[in-house]
């Protein structure tokens, strides 16, 4: 059920709220909480994230615009941005490298933060 999630930030306080997404005909969206009240909160477009459905190593849900990282064997550490992607031939979630990449994997990679609140994780693999 979780990969049928969304995440965003507020509008009215930039938080991070969970639940289902609407769209208005108007081209304005919200969430509305899954949890407590089903309260609806109008969100910024532009940090709207789907849950993949899928957890990193700790149990932690990974969602679209999730920056991960993972120990490879020789102790090197890469990055990864998880994006959603479409082609000819297929579409799903996967993760972008920010720069080398050999993680096949997701249960091996760890969520470290998200390309919104964590720009400069961005630049850790240049």
């Amino acid at each position: 059920m979780d990969r049928y999630l969304y995440k965003a930030k507020r509008t009215d306080n930039g938080e991070w709220v969970v639940g289902n997404l609407i769209d208005s005909p108007d081209g304005r969206n919200a969430i509305s909480e899954t949890s407590g009240d089903w309260k609806l909160h109008e969100v910024d477009t532009s940090t709207i994230c789907q849950c993949t459905g899928l957890t990193d190593k700790n149990g932690k849900l990974i969602w679209e615009n999730d920056i991960v990282s993972v120990i490879r064997e020789d102790g090197f550490i890469e990055y990864a941005i998880i994006d959603y992607y479409i082609s000819s031939m297929m579409s799903g979630f996967r993760m972008k490298p920010i720069k080398d990449w050999m993680c096949t994997s997701f249960d091996e990679v760890e969520v470290i933060g998200n390309i919104f609140d964590n720009p400069e994780l961005l630049e850790v693999g240049e």
